[in-house]
């Protein structure tokens, strides 16, 4: 490895980052959203602190097999991505009995709320002591057996009544199970508008270039968009989920559309009024500039609704037909502590699963299975807090289970308005320590000023890497002044090895 020069000794504050890391330029800095504005280029480590640095946080994080019982991309029940019991040392075992005070021990960030975050005595998403996972019944996994023990939810009817929805909603509206929801076009929640989906309503998304009839607006996809001011409850529950699918998904037949099959309507959009990043307004990514779609402000407890128990897939589908502009599963722009986000899945959406613009919700039980492009993507200030999080990344396609970005554009006004939040028992599987997929080859790129800190986790299966931190964007400074913390956390089967001498690089190597 080459030596990186001009370094200042800064590592003692991030003794807790995790082992597996590679630096990295901007100009490697991929992803979706291309390379954003960069603030505070200090030069990288030198050598010397690097292998210092390698040597000291041994013994915060494990390198070790976590057992888990069963990888499987399949609709043959073998996914089960529970690990068996006590896979860590004594040591990590007692740092697990309360997740809680793990988290507050250690956090070194900027005033989150660490309130929602439960105790857990166990590393990763999924308790190896319950009876069943919280993914039965209510998730696409398990209704078409993907995963093991898999519910009584096996099909699901769509009612036989029809409603196309083309109008935007502007006073009180309620969607329920009696009827199937066609979204025709863009469809928004107005301001002062509000929108009440009962449990076990099915909705779907038309698509401009393969249904018959076609979306009656010409606006080349569907999607649900809640504007700020808006409201949303979407309470479903686990016997009776509440699903976004494109009109074409045949629910009662499980053969029908995959995990390849992505891309074919668009997805949810929730907008707020929490703070973000930058210091006005923002358009959020894949709507049009046309549309009044911004998101961002000063109400940092506000609340947009409730998200329940909902299953969104095979959305996706980008409007401008531009790479990089396609929407997410589901979009949290500047949401507030006061929105309710729980028991969500995102399956074989076409780019990202969940992303995040600024904010400060919390959310836990997500689900990101087979999406095209990251699993979960954080931007423009995201100050919220997250517990048992899956991530699956299918065999075929796939980009970064995490990408991590802390401004939209940074100046010298918004420099400490960087994302960093909190995150804790996750489980993220790449497409496959050997799969070839170079886009997936690491699983947390840390880029553009961002932060974060992850606990008690599992990161497995990778192509190569597992933390990819670029350093001469403004996340330096977030490196340099210990605002990147891993601790207890489990990695294990990745491409490029599963020691340290060989899955840390420094810049230039």
């Amino acid at each position: 490895m080459n030596t990186l020069a001009n370094t200042r000794l800064h590592w003692l504050p991030v003794l807790l980052l995790v082992p597996i890391l590679v630096f990295a330029t901007a100009c490697d800095s991929g992803g979706s959203n291309g390379d954003n504005g960069s603030n505070g280029n200090d030069d990288g480590p030198t050598q010397a602190d690097f292998d210092n640095r390698v040597t000291l946080i041994e013994s915060n994080n494990e390198f070790t097999d976590p057992n888990l019982q069963g990888i499987d991309r399949g609709q043959n029940g073998n996914l089960n991505p529970t690990p068996s019991p006590n896979p860590l040392s004594p040591r990590a075992r007692a740092d697990f009995e309360n997740t809680s005070e793990t988290v507050r021990d250690n956090y070194t960030g900027m005033g989150v709320d660490l309130s929602d975050i439960n105790d857990a005595s166990y590393v990763g998403a999924f308790d190896p002591s319950a009876g069943s996972r919280w993914t039965k019944d209510w998730t696409k996994l398990s209704s078409h057996g993907y995963t093991s023990g898999s519910g009584s939810n096996s099909t699901t009817t769509t009612a036989n009544t029809q409603r196309v929805v083309t109008d935007d909603i502007s006073g009180s509206e309620t969607w329920a199970s009696d009827e199937t929801i066609i979204l025709d076009g863009l469809i928004f929640v107005e301001a002062g508008g509000s929108l009440e989906i009962k449990p076990g309503t099915v909705i779907k998304g038309r698509n401009d270039s393969d249904n018959n009839p076609s979306i009656s607006t010409d606006e080349g996809a569907s999607a649900l968009i809640v504007k700020q001011g808006g409201e949303i409850t979407a309470s479903g529950t686990a016997s009776e989920p509440i699903i976004f699918t494109a009109e074409q998904d045949n629910l009662s037949d499980q053969s029908d559309l995959g995990p390849t099959d992505r891309g074919f309507w668009g997805g949810l959009i929730v907008l707020g009024e929490a703070p973000i990043s930058e210091g006005t307004q923002v358009q959020i990514e894949g709507i049009p500039a046309s549309e009044d779609a911004e998101f961002g402000g000063a109400s940092p407890d506000e609340s947009s609704g409730t998200l329940e128990y909902i299953s969104i897939r095979h959305g996706g589908f980008s409007i401008s037909g531009v790479s990089g502009d396609e929407i997410n599963g589901l979009t949290l722009g500047g949401i507030g502590s006061g929105t309710t986000v729980n028991h969500i899945e995102v399956f074989a959406n076409g780019d990202d699963g969940i992303e995040w613009f600024g904010g400060k919700p919390h959310a836990d039980h997500l689900v990101a299975a087979f999406c095209g492009d990251d699993s979960f993507d954080w931007d423009t200030g995201y100050r919220g807090t997250g517990q048992y999080w899956f991530a699956i990344q299918g065999s075929d396609d796939g980009n970064r289970a995490g990408e991590l970005d802390g401004f939209d554009s940074t100046t010298d006004e918004n420099a400490e308005e960087f994302s960093d939040p909190v995150i804790s028992n996750a489980t993220f599987i790449g497409t496959g320590n050997s799969s070839g997929i170079s886009s997936n080859g690491t699983t947390l790129r840390i880029r553009n000023g961002g932060a974060g800190e992850w606990y008690n986790s599992i990161f497995t299966d990778f192509p190569s890497t597992a933390v990819k931190v670029d350093l001469d964007d403004g996340a330096n400074k977030r490196l340099e002044e210990g605002d990147i913390v891993l601790n207890n956390n489990v990695f294990f089967n990745y491409g490029d090895g599963n020691t340290l001498a060989d899955i840390m690089e420094d810049t230039e190597s």
